[in-house]
């Protein structure tokens, strides 16, 4: 598995530790049976050649996928409020533009950002007149084919309130899911993209969602993530982590709120 986790980490940043070696193999293992490959070797030989390119788009999409589900850390959105009521404040004493841009790095199947987007509409009151933009991204090609989907079932729809469900959703086509209704698709923008390779076209964003990422980074992969998104960030705009996460110093120009949370510096 070694070859296989030096290619995921030169990739993706993604250190897949010791622990993880069983959950890698049987991810692995999905693609050998798609890919009809007998052996393990064979399908290291096929990733590395030029002829595998498609293949290792396959191959990371599989080992990089991670759970994810709607309004997921209920307190992140209770100061994702907070804030948006400040933002609206500010406008009005003239203090600060109408407009709002927000990423959403690793955005996996699309619930991160439409959540974000649902924020957004429950206060267009307050934010009407706003240049509101999202922008969604992800390394993995087949995860964002789901968010454009937006259709959802099963436990990732339990934490949405029901006032939600019944307004931003629809019943889809396909038996058993709900579709986000076109207002709500409308307002995000799901492009491929990959933190350690790329950087973002210049745009300045106000607040960046980073969440449940840098847990798979060691200290390199973070300083180089989180200098390309603190690059990418308005003065004084805010970053978004998982609970269990921490910069751990890797990025000077952002300065701890609260345990999940970051603002860049002024200037």
């Amino acid at each position: 598995m070694a070859e296989f986790q030096a290619i995921i980490y030169r990739i993706s940043g993604m250190r897949i530790n010791e622990t993880k070696k069983i959950l890698l193999s049987s991810r692995l293992l999905r693609r050998l049976r798609a890919t009809g490959i007998a052996t393990y070797g064979e399908y290291l030989k096929l990733v590395q050649s030029i002829a595998g390119k498609a293949e290792l788009d396959a191959m990371m999409d599989a080992v990089t996928t991670n759970e994810t589900f709607f309004f997921r850390h209920d307190n992140h959105f209770a100061w994702m409020e907070a804030y948006l009521k400040d933002l609206s404040s500010q406008a009005m004493k003239g203090l600060r533009p109408k407009k709002l841009h927000i990423w959403s790095a690793a955005c996996s199947t699309g619930e991160e950002p439409y959540s974000i987007a649902m924020m957004l509409l429950d206060n267009k009151l307050i934010l009407n007149g706003w240049e509101l933009k999202i922008l969604a991204t992800d390394i993995c090609s087949t995860v964002l084919e789901t968010a454009r989907k937006g259709r959802y079932q099963g436990r990732t729809l339990e934490q949405i309130p029901l006032k939600k469900l019944k307004r931003y959703f629809k019943d889809s086509a396909e038996t058993g899911f709900l579709e986000v209704k076109p207002e709500l698709m409308e307002m995000v923008e799901f492009r491929k993209h990959n933190l350690m390779q790329q950087m973002i076209p210049l745009r300045r964003f106000d607040l960046v969602f980073l969440r449940n990422v840098l847990i798979y980074f060691d200290k390199e992969s973070k300083t180089k993530a989180l200098d390309r998104i603190s690059e990418s960030m308005a003065s004084e705009g805010y970053l978004v982590l998982g609970v269990a996460e921490d910069t751990l110093g890797c990025c000077k120009s952002l300065k701890k709120i609260q345990s999940w949370l970051y603002q860049k510096e002024a200037g």
